[in-house]
């Protein structure tokens, strides 16, 4: 009896039969190959594409001015004239919804984009330098976050006595970053344990080049 006799070969002697079927692609392929494929996420980004053009060109596109007064015209319901009807001033309610979705597009990406940048920064200074550091800046998010943040945009606006995009962007900024630090922080605390950074931190290497 031979020592073959004691196993069982699997597999194929053929090299070629064993080659992965399905070429490797990149995360951003595959990312934009999986969302072509859910047909409810092109729906609605198409929708969400729809409402930003309508909001960008719906005034353009309607001729009236969100202003203008035309007492002629006042509570008339939806038609050719004036798609949504009009208010009780005769006003377009079609271009003031358009109007009125600019701003809160612009409030929406504008804090969005804020929030990110400073909760990333935030987070990642307190997880990097952590102790004392990180004690008293988790703190500081732990008090800020214990304020109701609807409270705290209505104390804001009354304080500054504005209604404007930059007042509205700085009193929703003033709570939003903290999840984000929060989360930041969190992945940073084990980012910082590993090998590399280590190894950095020993060869001499500046914080902010880390980070």
């Amino acid at each position: 009896m031979t020592a073959s006799d004691d196993f069982t070969i699997l597999g194929s002697g053929d090299i070629s039969a064993e080659e992965i079927a399905t070429p490797p692609i990149g995360y951003w392929k595959f990312t934009l190959k999986r969302f072509s494929s859910n047909k409810v996420a092109l729906l609605a980004s198409f929708l969400m594409l729809l409402i930003v053009l309508l909001c960008i060109l719906g005034p353009v596109l309607s001729g009236y001015d969100s202003e203008v007064i035309d007492m002629k015209a006042k509570n008339q319901g939806p038609g050719a004239g004036h798609l949504f009807g009009t208010d009780q001033l005769g006003r377009d309610l079609f271009t003031r919804v358009c109007e009125g979705g600019r701003v809160s597009i612009a409030i929406g990406l504008g804090g969005a984009v804020i929030s990110v940048v400073v909760g990333c920064i935030y987070g990642g200074i307190a997880a990097y330098y952590g102790g004392v550091a990180d004690m008293v800046m988790m703190r500081v998010v732990e008090i800020i976050t214990s304020v109701p943040e609807l409270l705290l945009v209505i104390m804001i606006t009354v304080v500054v006595d504005s209604n404007s995009i930059p007042t509205l962007l700085f009193a929703l900024l003033v709570t939003s970053w903290c999840p984000i630090a929060r989360l930041v922080r969190s992945q940073m605390l084990q980012i910082s344990q590993s090998e590399f950074v280590m190894a950095a931190r020993q060869m001499g290497v500046r914080p902010l080049r880390i980070i």
